[in-house]
């Protein structure tokens, strides 16, 4: 599929004709945007209700959380290069906090949970990936059963476009130029075709890392490129249902320009690729986890992922 598809042995599995012509169109607008000042033109940083980054918490899995908001940010972009959906800009506020990892899902992390790792290229420290947002789903429900807790998301839109901005308005993410980019994040022209251990590159202001590049990242929304213009300004949550979920965050196999924080990609949930994986939210007070966790094969009220609401989602 273009960029998606332009590296071999992204899809696992047989795709049909008509959702690989969908997915390559999508991904030819991704290779063919301006080299234009869409990341060097930014303008300073703008006086907004910048996200508070104060505490955090590690889980039973090592993994570090990062507070972030509440916060208030202009969702979107509508300047030179935007695609279809990623506009119009929007003022979305985010009225509670919550706690989103510093890092993209490791491998070793979703083998420990799940007892597999689907991953093409195996690395314990990689971002897990080959994972549908099916599967995604079933982690966040399986983790929460071993933590005794409900807490942890797949984060919507909004909560990690908030995140991912560090508190700038540059949709960049980090307070720098376009080529600064290496500096923060795995793209087609330093990444050799292939994903990284993460953590490697510079944090953005909030302390996360690789929020752009490496693997895509699935967020809980559904897609539907008009919903920006619906005027859902206070803790969005997306549409209540389609046909696709939304990545966020670019790959690997980007191209520099094309890897900012705005940017939305559609893909089907029970899909599967080599260059999309997971970063987790909790919602809540990490303090009342019971880490213990519940006894194996106890059920949740997490139920079908694809019936689940998204305000209700793990």
């Amino acid at each position: 599929m273009g960029a998606m598809g332009g590296a071999k042995g992204l899809a696992k599995g047989a795709m049909t004709g008509a959702a690989f012509s969908l997915l390559a169109a999508l991904a030819l607008a991704f290779v063919s945007l301006p080299q234009a000042a869409r990341a060097e033109a930014q303008a300073a940083p703008q006086a907004q209700a910048a996200p508070q980054a104060t505490g955090g918490f590690r889980n039973s899995l090592g993994m570090d959380f990062v507070k972030v908001g509440p916060g208030s940010f202009s969702m979107g972009y509508e300047g030179e290069g935007a695609l279809p959906g990623e506009g119009p800009v929007h003022e979305v506020s985010i009225s509670e906090p919550f706690h989103i990892a510093a890092k993209e899902l490791d491998q070793a992390s979703y083998e420990k949970v799940t007892g597999m790792n689907p991953s093409r290229f195996k690395d314990p420290l990689g971002p897990v990936h080959n994972i549908s947002w099916a599967d995604a789903f079933e982690f966040v429900v399986m983790l929460n059963e071993l933590e005794g807790t409900d807490g942890y998301r797949i984060p919507s839109e909004a909560q990690w476009e908030l995140a991912a901005r560090g508190g700038t308005q540059q949709d960049t993410g980090f307070p720098g130029k376009l080529a600064d980019l290496g500096d923060y994040a795995w793209h087609k022209g330093n990444s050799g075709s292939t994903p990284h251990p993460i953590g490697l590159k510079k944090p953005n202001p909030l302390g996360l890392r690789d929020v752009l590049g490496n693997v895509w990242e699935w967020v809980a929304d559904w897609y539907n490129p008009a919903f920006y213009a619906n005027g859902q300004n206070q803790d969005p949550i997306g549409p209540r249902s389609g046909l696709e979920k939304v990545l966020r965050g670019g790959a690997f196999y980007n191209q520099p320009e094309t890897l900012t924080v705005t940017r939305r990609m559609p893909l089907k949930p029970s899909l599967r690729y080599n260059s999309v994986g997971l970063r987790l939210l909790f919602a809540g007070d990490p303090a009342s986890r019971g880490v213990a966790g519940k006894a194996a094969g106890e059920p949740t009220a997490a139920g079908d992922p694809e019936k689940a609401p998204q305000g209700a989602l793990p």
